[in-house]
């Protein structure tokens, strides 16, 4: 038998295909774990004479997911239970997930955590949302009043550090191997911010040959580390907790450059020389977030003026393409090598990879 235990839909740009990725089957496994020792704890108030809890207790309590909707990713979570299994329509589990939910939209408005869970419990949040990506949410149905609850990044880490000093989130980095320690089992990565982040060989797919064929090439390669990493209280990176990918990366990739331009500083270009604000980063990330993989990656570069500027050598095509943040637009120059012939075509994020596409002479895709 099952009933209908939680409602909840999938917000961000990930969802929009109605499918869903599955690291996030580790999230609604996590949920469930947090449901258990949130009842656990609320059998113990209700039977304080009690030193362990019923031998079945939990047999009574299993999550399924059930069914993907229409929309953004609408999920719907059912409580299995055996058929002859009788229990409460309130009892501790239905009970624990009130209080969880409770506990969400407290720190979304502000207030005061509800009675009832002790703190150190707000820990088992750590995992559930640790798929989330900052632009993402969980919008959670509570059952008792049928209220939309948000759930985020920013709500998890609210949680988290409620009763600790760290939290998890993902995180990616990317740089050079700079040594490795054949003793422990072990290798260094030197990333462009200057952090030093220690892996074990067993924690990556990637062979130790060419760990070190990486590590006596460390002047060209650059690899990306990402997974789950904790990060303090002023979201400092402090290691790395789970590795999900170790890969070497493109010469060009576009995070990498547009990571190390956010660290210039003004005069980086013999001192002259604007550096281009995080914001101008951000807006630069966005636009290429969407590249058209059958484009090549372009060479990126800082302006003088604070901007930063694309270029690409394709066939007879020469194009650059200057991102102009203050005004909000991309002036695309392309020079035909055969003809001599240049054209200057200013446009905007929106139709950006469409106008590059037409330029260099490749098919778009509807």
């Amino acid at each position: 038998m099952s009933k209908e235990f939680l409602k909840t839909k999938l917000v961000g740009k990930r969802f929009e295909t109605h499918s869903l990725p599955l690291e996030f089957l580790r999230d609604f496994k996590a949920y469930e774990e947090l449901i258990r020792n949130i009842a656990k704890v609320l059998y113990f108030e209700e039977h304080p004479d009690r030193s362990r809890i019923p031998r079945k207790f939990f047999d009574n309590f299993s999550l399924h997911l059930k069914s993907i909707g229409p929309g953004s990713t609408e999920l719907v979570l059912e409580r299995v239970f055996e058929e002859k299994t009788l229990f409460s329509a309130n009892d501790e589990f239905e009970k624990a997930q009130t209080l969880a939910l409770d506990c969400i939209e407290a720190v979304n408005t502000g207030k005061s955590l509800p009675a009832g869970l002790p703190i150190d419990y707000l820990r088992y949040f750590d995992k559930f949302g640790g798929s989330l990506k900052e632009d993402e949410r969980m919008d959670l149905l509570r059952p008792k009043d049928k209220a939309t609850i948000p759930y985020n990044t920013e709500s998890r880490k609210k949680l988290v550090l409620s009763q600790s000093t760290t939290y998890t989130a993902h995180a990616a980095l990317r740089g050079r191997i700079e040594a490795v320690d054949d003793k422990q089992g072990s290798f260094r990565v030197r990333t462009i911010s200057g952090l030093s982040v220690t892996i074990q060989f067993e924690d990556v797919s990637l062979d130790r040959n060419a760990i070190i064929d990486g590590f006596r090439d460390n002047k060209t390669k650059r690899y990306l580390v990402a997974g789950m990493g904790v990060f303090d209280r002023d979201n400092r990176f402090k290691e790395m907790k789970e590795i999900d990918t170790f890969c070497e990366i493109d010469p060009n990739d576009v995070p990498a450059r547009l990571e190390e331009m956010s660290l210039l500083k003004d005069g980086w270009l013999d001192g002259e020389g604007k550096a281009p604000t995080p914001a101008c980063v951000n807006w630069v990330a966005e636009v290429l977030e969407n590249f058209p993989d059958e484009l090549p990656l372009p060479l990126l570069f800082p302006t003088e003026e604070g901007n930063i500027q694309a270029e690409w050598s394709e066939g007879n095509s020469e194009i650059s393409a200057l991102f102009n943040f203050n005004e909000k637009n991309i002036i695309i120059e392309s020079l035909n090598l055969e003809t001599n012939k240049p054209q200057t075509k200013t446009t905007t994020e929106e139709k950006f990879s469409k106008t590059l596409q037409t330029l260099l002479g490749k098919k778009t895709k509807e």
